[in-house]
């Protein structure tokens, strides 16, 4: 013997593949089951609006009775909400992408998002300069879903600043070598108080929420419209104070390639 060979592989990116698609397939097969049942109380929850209405004005109950029933109606929207959030989560629509750049849709989301007459007037939103029309950069998507993801973004960012502060949205572009593939990042940064240790490994599972009034699906429906587009979605804190979530999405193949036979 004259010596050893020692051969050292990372089997990291290896295993995180595997884990993401036994994910997938393991929420695919709860996803068509739950999506019939949660389709099948539909009925039942319209049949008991439809009658505590009724009631309520053929009786003409007494206020104690009144809010009861207003209870009862106030519950049902609820979970008809609920419901019409796991049914978008787990049967998506029809995704109609193009080739588009980025910057008209952030800057018409954003536009409406100071608009909501929810947000609290203390919550700010800045635009950063590196998103503008001389982004050249493009992306093959869906512009209504992306809109949706955006703008559930900044809605989790205000919400994270009880005491208000300013919502950062910028862009970026990078070169992934595990991928080889050209990315534009869309990037939402808040000034909250940021997210617990134990909560980012689970953020975006369905029905995982820190919110009392949260359903869970929001940040998990996001995640299923971005890894659809061939994307990823990740979060984590800012050393400053506050949580940073980064939208990724391939550039257009077809336009760098359109590009560069042009030139």
């Amino acid at each position: 013997v004259t010596g050893h060979i020692l051969i050292f592989q990372d089997v990291t990116e290896l295993k995180t593949m595997r884990a993401a698609i036994l994910r997938q397939e393991h929420l695919s097969a709860i996803g068509k089951l739950s999506a019939a049942i949660a389709h099948e109380i539909r009925n039942p929850l319209a049949s008991i609006s439809g009658s505590i209405e009724m009631l309520r004005m053929l009786l003409d109950p007494p206020e104690d009775e009144r809010k009861l029933m207003e209870i009862v109606i106030r519950e049902v929207d609820r979970l008809n909400t609920l419901i019409e959030d796991f049914l978008d989560y787990a049967r998506p629509g029809q995704s109609r992408r193009i080739s588009m750049a980025t910057h008209e849709m952030v800057a018409e989301t954003v536009r409406i998002f100071e608009r909501d007459p929810t947000l609290g007037a203390n919550i700010a939103v800045s635009l950063d300069e590196s998103i503008g029309p001389r982004t050249e950069e493009r992306i093959y998507a869906d512009p209504a879903q992306m809109q949706q993801v955006l703008w559930n973004l900044l809605r989790n960012a205000a919400e994270a600043m009880r005491d208000g502060g300013t919502i950062i949205v910028r862009q970026s572009a990078h070169h992934d070598l595990r991928t080889d593939r050209n990315y534009v990042s869309l990037i939402v940064e808040d000034e909250g108080q940021g997210l617990p240790d134990e909560v980012l490994p689970n953020l975006f599972e369905p029905f995982f929420t820190t919110k009392n009034n949260g359903t869970g699906l929001g940040l998990a429906t996001c995640h299923r419209i971005v890894v659809a587009h061939k994307g990823h979605l990740s979060a984590s804190n800012r050393s400053e104070g506050g949580a940073r979530f980064i939208l990724s999405i391939p550039v257009d193949d077809t336009v760098q390639s359109r590009v560069a036979s042009d030139s």
